[in-house]
Parts: structure tokens; sequence; C-alpha cells
């Protein structure tokens, strides 16, 4: 038998980034929301594509949190916003 509280996936996302403006924007119509899926240390080693990143609400939540996601609109992400030397920087610790 499932428990108000009990974790339900909402939406599963290709990156990070849009997991967490998902999650950001729940969070402020008062529905706390975390993001699951791979490590910083993935993200990093892969150049910012942590492949399925899923955001996760209470289950008493998922309706509503449902009805919010339907009128976000899209989030746009580019490739080429993220400087590959950064990467390199970071994992050299030239930061």
């Amino acid at each position: 038998m499932a428990n108000e509280n009990d974790v339900a996936v909402l939406a599963s996302y290709d990156s990070a980034f849009e997991a967490n403006v998902v999650a950001g924007a729940l969070e402020a119509y008062g529905i706390t929301a975390s993001v699951m899926g791979d490590s910083t240390a993935n993200c990093l080693l892969q150049g910012f594509k942590q492949g399925q990143m899923q955001v996760v609400v209470r289950q008493c939540d998922l309706e509503k949190a449902r009805e919010i996601l339907d009128t976000m609109p899209p989030i746009e992400v580019a490739d080429d916003d993220i400087d590959p030397g950064i990467i390199k920087d970071v994992m050299n610790n030239n930061l």
C-alpha cells in the first residue's frame, strides 16, 4: 500500500540543468522536489551530459506537480553553451 510520503518519479530529463529547473519551479509552488541521477563526477567526465535525471516528488503531490509541469514552457538547452575548456580546468584544479 502506497504511503502519501512515498517518492514518485514525475519526469526524466537528459540533463541535470533541465531537471533542476523543473524541481526549482515546483519548489516555488510549494512542492518539495528532488533530482536523482548520475553524480557530479560523471557530469564532469561526460561534458555535462548526465543521461537520465529524474525529478521526484512525494506521492501526495504527484497530481498537482503534473498539472504544474503541463503549464511550464519547454526548457531549451544549447550544447554549445558549455566551454569544453572549463571541464579541463576543473579536472586539473585550475579554477
